[in-house]
């Protein structure tokens, strides 16, 4: 009797895997985003977690619109520590290169959001001054719905954090970039990291409470453009500088088709460190989740020069 043979294909390696055997850097790599609004929520989370939330309506199509509004901002669910908290949270995140802060408020109910006046808000009114916070606090992506791998890695990255930290950690929907799970943010100043491991959990803490950045699991700063993202780690691999107002963005000018020069000036001693990087992709190309067969190059920034310029 003739062996059958298998019409099975044997299933591919997970984003996150092929991402990482194939060392696609991590910098450059964050969504960019100005303003944050985090509304927590207690129930499972679906693909696409806000749309397939039981939120109600009204409060859906409120947010829609300030999305659509609003330049560079994004929404993220987050699951309360606590499921003895009476109704719900929202933060807005003003997660700018310096000074960013957050306002917090505190809702009986989801519909209460339909009364705060967004624009005024975002204009730092002193009204809700009472409201702002400065405190670090980190959101984890765990959705396993939208990708396995956020699930996979991101539940043991959260549950080591939570374990160690004295400040806030949640778990958080859909932050962009499966294939880099764990997916970690810190906030106010939005900053993405990646690849985070449980082993990595005292080293990024540790980092967080001195006021620095780990360079090692270092996307980007989401406010920025990604040019400018791997700009600042260049910068950082160059000077030493972790700390995390070392430096101010200047200019970003674009002085080729892949090369740029990105100026940063010094918070402390006034000088302009002048970054020019190269962008390219190579011939390989990954899957952006475990459930799509789209694909996308593999891009890399390429320190061209570093210097710092005369002001005299």
């Amino acid at each position: 009797m003739k062996k059958r043979m298998s019409s099975e294909v044997s299933p591919r390696s997970s984003c996150s895997h092929l991402s990482l055997q194939r060392q696609e850097p991590l910098i450059g790599s964050a969504a960019r985003v100005e303003i944050w609004f985090l509304l927590s929520y207690r129930g499972a989370m679906s693909a696409k977690a806000f749309e397939g939330s039981n939120i109600p309506s009204s409060v859906k199509s409120f947010f829609s619109a300030q999305l659509e509004s609003i330049p560079y901002s994004r929404l993220l669910l987050v699951k309360p520590n606590s499921q003895k908290d009476d109704g719900a949270m929202l933060d807005i995140v003003i997660g700018r290169e310096l000074d960013p802060f957050y306002y917090s408020f505190k809702l009986k109910r989801y519909e209460d959001v339909l009364a705060l006046d967004i624009p005024m808000i975002l204009d730092s009114n002193p009204r809700h001054a009472y409201t702002i916070g400065h405190r670090p606090f980190y959101v984890v992506c765990t959705n396993g719905n939208r990708d396995p791998c956020c699930a996979k890695y991101g539940l043991p990255a959260y549950e080591a954090l939570k374990e160690l930290a004295s400040v806030p950690i949640w778990q958080g929907s859909h932050v962009g970039g499966h294939r880099f799970a764990a997916n970690v943010l810190m906030f106010p100043h939005g900053i993405y990291y990646g690849r985070v491991m449980p082993s990595d959990a005292p080293a990024l803490l540790e980092a967080g409470d001195r006021g620095e950045l780990r360079l090692q699991n270092f996307r980007g700063r989401a406010c920025h453009d990604p040019v400018v993202q791997a700009a600042e780690a260049l910068l950082r691999q160059r000077t030493g500088r972790m700390d995390l107002d070392a430096f101010q963005v200047l200019d970003n000018t674009a002085i080729a088709t892949e090369t740029s020069t990105v100026r940063f000036t010094g918070t402390q001693d006034g000088l302009i460190h002048r970054i020019v990087l190269k962008s390219g992709v190579s011939g390989e190309q990954d899957f952006i989740s475990c459930r799509s067969d789209k694909q996308a190059p593999v891009v890399h920034y390429d320190l061209v020069s570093y210097g710092i310029e005369d002001q005299t």
